[in-house]
C-alpha cells in the first residue's frame, strides 16, 4: 500500500526515481553495448583503451551516486527518529488526557488539543513519506549494485585482452598512481592480484586496520585509475565497519 504523501522528501524522491531511471536506460544499455563488442572479439588496442577509460568514468559516477545515498539516508534517519520522538510524545499526552481529564478546562484547552491533533496528523505524513523515501533508496541501491556487478562482469573481458595493448600504454596501467592512503583509522593499500597475468596485472585495494589485519578487501580490477578502487573500499569503511 502506497504512504501518504507530504512535502518534505518528495523532490528527494523524484530525484532518486529519476537516477533509477537514468542508470537503466543509459548505463545498463551501454554496458549490454560495450559486452557485444567483445562477443566479437577483442577491440583494437586503441578502442580497448577508450572502453578502459568510459568503464572508470561510469563506476566513478555510480560511486558518486551511492555518496549521495547515503547522504539522505543519513538525513532521513535523524528526520525520522525526531518525527518517531514527537509522534511518542503527543501520543503519551493524548493517553494521559484521557485517564486524567481535566476538572475544569480552560477556553484555550481544546484549540491546544486540536494543534497538537493537527501536528500528530502531519509529523505521521513525513514518516510516510520516509517510508516512500526508504523504498525508493532500497530499489536504487539495487540497480545501483547491478550496475557495478556488471561493471565487474566487464573488467574481467577487459583483462582478457589487454595483452594486445603496446607496452608503452601498458606501463600506465602496471605503475601504481597511489599505492598507499590513511583513511579514519585504516590504511587503504594497492596491491596486485595474484591470479592475474604479469603483463597486465589486475590490482585491489585493501584496508589494515592498526593491527596490520587486512579488514575489507575490494574487487580486482583493470584500471589505471586507482583512485576509483580506493573509493570502493572508502565506501565500504563508512557503511560496512563501525
Amino acid at each position: 500500500m502506497a504512504c501518504r504523501r507530504f512535502n518534505l522528501f518528495s523532490y528527494a524522491i523524484l530525484q532518486l526515481q529519476k537516477m533509477k531511471s537514468a542508470i537503466r536506460k543509459k548505463i545498463m544499455e551501454r554496458l549490454a553495448e560495450i559486452e557485444l563488442k567483445f562477443e566479437l572479439g577483442c577491440p583494437s588496442p586503441e578502442e580497448l583503451e577508450r572502453l578502459i577509460k568510459e568503464r572508470d568514468a561510469l563506476l566513478n559516477h555510480l560511486l558518486k551516486i551511492q555518496r549521495k545515498i547515503e547522504n539522505l539516508e543519513a538525513f532521513a534517519e535523524k528526520i525520522k527518529i525526531a518525527a518517531e520522538v514527537a509522534v511518542a510524545t503527543i501520543q503519551g499526552i493524548e493517553l494521559y488526557l484521557t485517564f486524567n481529564p481535566l476538572p475544569q478546562p480552560t477556553a484555550t484547552f481544546y484549540p491546544l488539543l486540536k494543534i497538537i491533533d493537527e501536528y500528530g496528523t502531519q509529523i505521521k505524513a513525513i514518516l510516510d513519506e520516509i517510508c516512500d523515501f526508504e523504498r525508493v533508496v532500497k530499489e536504487l541501491k539495487g540497480v545501483v549494485n547491478t550496475a557495478i556487478d556488471k561493471l565487474g562482469a566487464l573488467d574481467a573481458l577487459i583483462a582478457q585482452c589487454t595483452g594486445q595493448l603496446p607496452p608503452n600504454t601498458l606501463q600506465k596501467y602496471q605503475v601504481y598512481a597511489q599505492p598507499e592512503i590513511e583513511y579514519k583509522e585504516y590504511r587503504i593499500v594497492i596491491e596486485n592480484d595474484p591470479t592475474s597475468p604479469q603483463v597486465a596485472p589486475r590490482r585491489f585495494a585493501v584496508a589494515y586496520n592498526r593491527n596490520n589485519i587486512a579488514i575489507i578487501k575490494g574487487p580486482p580490477s583493470f584500471s589505471s585509475d586507482t583512485g576509483v578502487l580506493i573509493e570502493e573500499v572508502k565506501f565500504r569503511i563508512d557503511n560496512q565497519l563501525p
